[in-house]
């Protein structure tokens, strides 16, 4: 495996725990690991989301996190 890549619906105050999986993943394993989460309300339950898709290297360390907001979008070259 060279890339781990999930999409991710979350409330706000769990974001850190999005970052916490990312860091864990990315170190366990040595992959990048690329997270989309959705962003702004879904209509379906979710008054908010977490937002905050994401690029973590193999070492764990964060390359690029988007915002909460809708819209943002985030990229980065793997290497």
């Amino acid at each position: 495996m060279d890339v781990y890549i999930a999409g991710t619906l979350m409330v706000p105050d769990e974001r850190g725990k999005q970052d916490d999986r990312a860091v864990r993943i990315a170190k366990t394993y040595g992959v990048w690991v690329a997270l989309a989460s959705f962003a702004g309300p879904t209509g379906g339950g979710y008054a908010m989301s977490g937002g905050s898709s994401g690029i973590w290297g193999p070492d764990g360390v964060v390359q690029v996190q988007a915002g909460a907001a809708a819209g943002e979008v985030v990229s980065v070259t793997l290497g």
